[in-house]
Formats: C-alpha cells, sequence, structure tokens
C-alpha cells in the first residue's frame, strides 16, 4: 500500500475521512518538513521517512476528540509541527500558538504556516522560563510532544485552570503524549484543577500513550 492510500486509511481509522483537504494537506506538510529537515534537525533520521512521518501525524490526529472549544492552543517545543501544526491543518479556525527556541525550527514552522495558507497560526521564537509565563500565553489547549516540557505543562495547566476564563465556561485541556515510563508517573498524578480523562495507546502502535487532562468549568447558576 503506497502512503497516500496509508494515510487516507489511517484518517478514516480516525473517523476523518474522506477528507481530500486534509490529506493533501498532510501531503504537503511531509514534503516541506523533508525538506528542511536536513538543516533545521526538525525530526530525528529515523523518523525522516514516510513511515515516521506519517506516525507523528496519525498520533497528532489522534488527540482531536478530545480538544474542547477553540483555543487557543499553544504547542511547546512545536519543533516539526507535531501536534500543533497538525491540529491547525485539520481545524483551520482554532488559533495555534507555536512555541518554539530553535530559530531554525522557528522559521521553518512560520514557512509552513505560510504556504499551507494557515493564517490562524502565530510563532513565538522563543524559550519559556517557567510555568507562569506559560500559563500567561493564554492557551486554553495545551500540549507538547517534548518528554522535557511535561512537568513544566502540567503546572501551567494548574495556574491556567483557575483563572477567569474557566469560570465563564471554558474548560483547559492539556494534551501529552509521553513514552511507557513516563505515562505510568504522570498518570498517576492530579494537578490541581485538572482530571486525567484518556490515557490511550497510540493508534501508531508506537511505544508510548495519549494522555489528556482536563479542567471542569463551574455550572453556571
Amino acid at each position: 500500500m503506497d502512503l497516500r492510500a496509508r494515510l487516507r486509511r489511517g484518517l478514516s481509522d480516525l473517523g476523518l475521512g474522506p477528507d481530500a483537504d486534509l490529506l493533501e494537506a498532510l501531503l504537503a506538510h511531509r514534503d516541506l518538513l523533508l525538506d528542511w529537515n536536513p538543516t533545521a534537525g526538525l525530526v530525528s533520521t529515523d523518523d525522516a521517512r514516510p513511515e515516521g512521518l506519517l506516525r507523528h501525524q496519525l498520533e497528532s490526529l489522534q488527540a482531536l476528540p478530545h480538544l474542547r472549544g477553540p483555543g487557543p492552543v499553544v504547542d511547546v517545543g512545536a519543533g516539526g509541527g507535531f501536534p500543533g501544526l497538525i491540529w491547525a491543518l485539520a481545524d483551520r479556525e482554532r488559533r495555534c500558538i507555536l512555541v518554539e527556541g530553535s530559530t531554525r525550527k522557528a522559521a521553518f514552522l512560520r514557512e509552513a504556516a505560510r504556504v499551507l495558507a494557515l493564517g490562524q497560526v502565530v510563532v513565538e521564537h522563543r524559550r519559556l522560563e517557567n510555568a507562569a509565563d506559560l500559563a500567561g500565553l493564554g492557551g486554553r489547549i495545551l500540549t507538547s510532544r517534548a518528554a522535557a516540557a511535561a512537568d513544566l505543562l502540567l503546572e501551567a495547566a494548574s495556574i491556567s485552570s483557575g483563572d477567569s476564563q474557566v469560570s465563564h465556561g471554558e474548560d483547559l485541556v492539556l494534551v501529552l503524549y509521553p513514552g511507557q515510563d513516563e505515562a505510568n508517573r504522570l498518570s498517576g498524578l492530579s494537578p490541581a484543577g485538572l482530571t486525567l480523562v484518556a490515557d490511550e495507546p497510540l493508534i501508531s502502535g508506537a511505544a508510548g500513550r495519549l494522555l489528556v487532562w482536563r479542567s471542569s468549568s463551574p455550572t453556571p447558576f
């Protein structure tokens, strides 16, 4: 089965197919990433293959059913665009803030947003110093595929879950993709104001899990 057919089947398995526009956008993202990867180091050598990129794209899309509300999304260490840029391709109304400390990777994300006509995507070229800085970006959906960012996001989500936006009826969602051992640690945590609502094996069959926490908005009187 060729890559296009495999991607089409993967989208169907996720309940996203047939969606010809999304399929073509994902293929365009793949081609752009492969062009930039030798100089920007967006993914590892093993992942810089059609099969590796397909896996990352489908794992990113796996989280879509858990993304409540319009966002904005904040993706920390967005790199090659997994998952934030992929979410933006699937929902062109959802505002996405992609935070990336590497100059070259940030340049790739800006170029990808331009080429893929993602006007709702903002690229922040910066390194976040602490959880308060991350919470200050105002994200209502926080994510990262960088293992080192997990504790920072959990702390920022705890801060953000108590802010005034939640009291006006908008939940906060935290999405992480840890490896198996890290998932065991993280799933046992109880961040203030958040509840673990999903713990799923990755759709690709790769080692690791999809973990999703959500705050509960107060019921209005």
